[in-house]
């Protein structure tokens, strides 16, 4: 077994994500959005407390019991996202298509 950056062991689960805009913000502008990302297990679809999250190759934070991280003035456009957790692949090692994500201008996620 490998050993991803923080020291854990990689046993090749996979880890999924998915993320929303945060609704009623009025920290939100025409230029960046508020977001929330949801990091679950992609074959169980069991949330992963603990991922640290990476945007833009920054760390952002980890998730909290439900998978959650919240992200704040995230401009719009295109962006890398890398997560890691205990367990799991390192999400650029995995063979799923979610090193990235787009905020766009519209409300809609």
């Amino acid at each position: 077994m490998e050993k991803n950056p923080e020291g854990d062991n990689k046993d090749g689960d996979i880890l999924s994500v998915s993320k929303s805009v945060t609704k009623n913000d009025s920290m939100q502008t025409e230029t960046s959005k508020n977001l929330v990302l949801v990091v679950k297990d992609f074959a169980t679809e069991v949330a992963v407390q603990g991922a640290s999250v990476y945007a833009d190759g920054s760390y952002r934070g980890y998730t909290n019991s439900d998978g959650e991280l919240y992200l704040y003035n995230i401009a719009i456009g295109d962006h890398t996202i890398k997560l890691i957790a205990a367990g799991y692949l390192d999400s650029d090692e995995d063979e799923l298509a979610n090193d990235t994500f787009t905020v766009s201008s519209s409300t809609s996620s």
